[in-house]
């Protein structure tokens, strides 16, 4: 029984083998050609955006006794008539920019 199992592993074995030297005698020792190829370039104009950022810089001051909105932006380093105008107009904003000495007031330029 022994012998019998062990000549069935060695046939077994020897098919195996005679299969992978089979494929590798079959299989092609080089790839195919690839399809011919075309590069296209076509120029594409392009111009060149340039975006003008400032620089942000928070700064901040104290309010002073008596001052006015238009001396803390002169302090602040801005002169925004828009700004005064909207603030004088609108109820709301006027009353958010109450100006009471000794806040801190901070806007970034």
């Amino acid at each position: 029984m022994k012998q019998l199992s062990t000549r069935i592993a060695l046939a077994t074995g020897i098919v195996c083998s005679l299969a992978a030297v089979t494929a590798f005698g079959v299989a092609p020792l080089s790839a195919p050609p690839l399809p011919p190829m075309a590069i296209v370039l076509d120029p594409v104009a392009i111009e060149p955006q340039v975006l003008q950022v400032e620089p942000a810089f928070p700064q901040s001051e104290s309010i002073r006794r008596g001052e006015t909105l238009g001396s803390l932006m002169a302090r602040l380093g801005t002169d925004d008539p828009e700004f005064a105008a909207f603030v004088r107009r609108d109820p709301i904003a006027r009353r958010l920019l109450q100006l009471q000495s000794g806040r801190t007031v901070t806007a970034t330029l």
